[in-house]
């Protein structure tokens, strides 16, 4: 590494945006080593190289830029010394200096309008933001006004710049993200507020297909509720119709034979399967732009109905049905994982006795029933989250309630009997079958030691169902 950096500035243009590449794989694949060891070399290197440089090469060192900051988002391992400094906090030392060159950078792109500099100056800023967090909050008048900026000059034309549009207001909700607990988070509430009520009129009038703002301003919103907390319920009423209809979106699940012929219904996911056993060649397809929306709106729920707390109450009633129905939603794992917490995050926001009585609703169905369903087909996966999902709900009732404090009758304490015990059952059978596999596995193939290792944390992992 300190050759290249001794040597790359004087370089032919080609071979230094072939060096800057070269440099941009290795800083991922040795990361955080090479952070930790090469940081005094590789940063003053790397901003070096803007000044006068044709925009392509800027680019290429603002992507080399990023890929080494995204290194320091590894935490120092927990068997290091004490006196090993953490990665976040080598990046702090620099982290005026890389963000005064990006502001610079950013300007000067947005001037002369190249997207692909852009984009990579937009990822450094986001990475770094990701990492110093609350650190970020001195530098946030300087690049907010920027994002607003691209999103006022910048018209949704194109698909590059959708991309484009929806970079910047990713990364306008990771610097809101990152100041949400900040000493200065008072001065910069107003500003957020503005910024919740551009994203939320711009999710109401809703986008074009496969457009990634979409989701970028969701993500986003999710982060503006975790700073407004309880003062992000006015914005609301605004959100709720496409939170609704997000929701109930159809992903458009379908299975037909293979001589059919291919339509654009379902262009997104439109795949051949292998022949299946008296039905032959099947074609499998799915909307998965669908799949997006629908997604994104039950992780905005998710982080919505928690950030608001009791003041979520008025949005439990008719958002309701359409969680409770998505708490064994069979074809998304993410989707029944963001409508499960949501239900817990539900029975808080309404309180006693009400939640006792929304818990009891779900309680044989959502989870008794699907549990045992779920056991049956060795879905171990969705198994521990069924129960980890009905303990959460649980110590949420018992956190919160002082007078009803009846959770569950006599009968259905006694109806967990068969889910506790197929629970269990289900993890000494995964457990036993890769201990099978392993051994297999070791007499038939030279395996090292870090092979094996690897297995036996498979195993550990499904062991932590009955935990």
């Amino acid at each position: 590494m300190k050759t290249v950096c001794a040597n790359i500035a004087g370089a032919n243009i080609r071979v230094k945006h072939a060096q800057l590449f070269a440099m941009s794989s290795f800083f991922t694949t040795m990361c955080p080593t090479v952070q930790q060891q090469y940081h005094a070399e590789i940063i003053p290197t790397l901003l070096g190289l803007f000044e006068g440089q044709h925009v392509k090469i800027q680019a290429g060192v603002a992507f080399a830029l990023q890929s080494f900051v995204s290194g320091f988002n590894n935490e120092a391992d927990e068997d290091e010394d004490e006196g090993v400094k953490n990665p976040r906090d080598t990046l702090k030392m620099y982290a005026a200096d890389i963000l005064k060159a990006m502001c610079v950078l950013l300007k000067q792109a947005i001037q002369s309008n190249y997207e692909a500099l852009q984009s990579k100056v937009l990822d450094t800023i986001m990475t770094i933001a990701e990492v110093i967090e609350s650190d970020f909050a001195p530098f946030y008048n300087d690049f907010v006004p920027m994002m607003l900026e691209i999103l006022q000059k910048v018209e949704a034309s194109s698909d590059d710049n959708k991309r484009l549009r929806a970079r910047a207001i990713e990364t306008t909700g990771v610097i809101v993200g990152a100041v949400t607990e900040c000493e200065e988070s008072a001065a910069l509430k107003e500003s957020v507020q503005q910024i919740t009520q551009f994203l939320a009129n711009a999710v109401n009038q809703g986008f074009s297909d496969a457009d990634p703002q979409d989701l970028a301003s969701k993500e986003a919103l999710i982060n503006c509720a975790g700073f407004l907390g309880t003062e992000f319920a006015v914005y609301m009423p605004v959100l709720m119709d496409t939170i609704v209809r997000d929701s109930q979106l159809s992903l458009d699940f379908k299975m037909q034979s293979a001589d059919q012929p291919v339509t654009d219904t379902n262009a997104g996911f439109n795949v051949k399967v292998n022949l299946i056993k008296g039905m032959g060649e099947q074609r499998v397809s799915m909307n998965t732009e669908n799949l997006v929306r629908k997604t994104g709106a039950f992780a905005l729920l998710e982080q919505v109905s928690e950030k608001m707390g009791s003041s979520f109450a008025p949005y439990v009633e008719p958002l309701a049905p359409i969680v409770m129905e998505h708490m064994k939603f069979q074809f998304h794992h993410e989707i029944r994982k963001h409508a499960l917490k949501t239900f817990a995050n539900m029975l808080v926001a309404v309180g006693e006795p009400l939640n006792v009585q929304l818990f009891q609703q779900a309680f044989q169905e959502s989870f008794v029933a699907e549990t045992l369903k779920e056991i049956t087909r060795k879905k171990t996966k969705t198994v521990k989250l069924l129960v980890k999902s009905l303990v959460l709900c649980l110590k949420k009732l018992s956190e919160q309630n002082v007078a009803n404090r009846e959770f569950l009758s006599q009968a259905q304490i006694c109806s967990l009997a068969p889910v506790i015990k197929g629970s269990l059952d289900l993890v000494v059978e995964m457990r036993a079958a890769l201990q099978i596999s392993l051994a297999q596995s070791k007499k038939a193939y030279d395996l090292d030691e870090e092979d094996l290792e690897i297995m036996k944390e498979d195993i550990a992992k499904i062991s932590k169902v009955a935990s």
